[in-house]
């Protein structure tokens, strides 16, 4: 079910290590949380940082 908020949805395709897949996953379902929740909401603060630029500075592995 949508909310009022979400609108129009649309789908997209991303390619992602298997392994990172299985952890989202895990950590969304932990949260009590959908992984297209998780990623939406990423993508939004990514979308509203005063320097997106800053969140690829992190040494992420």
């Amino acid at each position: 079910m949508k909310s009022a908020e979400e609108g129009k949805l649309r789908s997209m395709t991303v390619r992602i290590p298997e392994e990172l897949h299985r952890a989202l996953k895990v950590k969304a379902a932990e949260q009590g949380k959908t992984m297209s929740v998780v990623v939406e909401r990423l993508i939004k603060a990514f979308l509203q940082a005063p320097d997106p630029q800053r969140l690829f500075e992190f040494n992420l592995k």
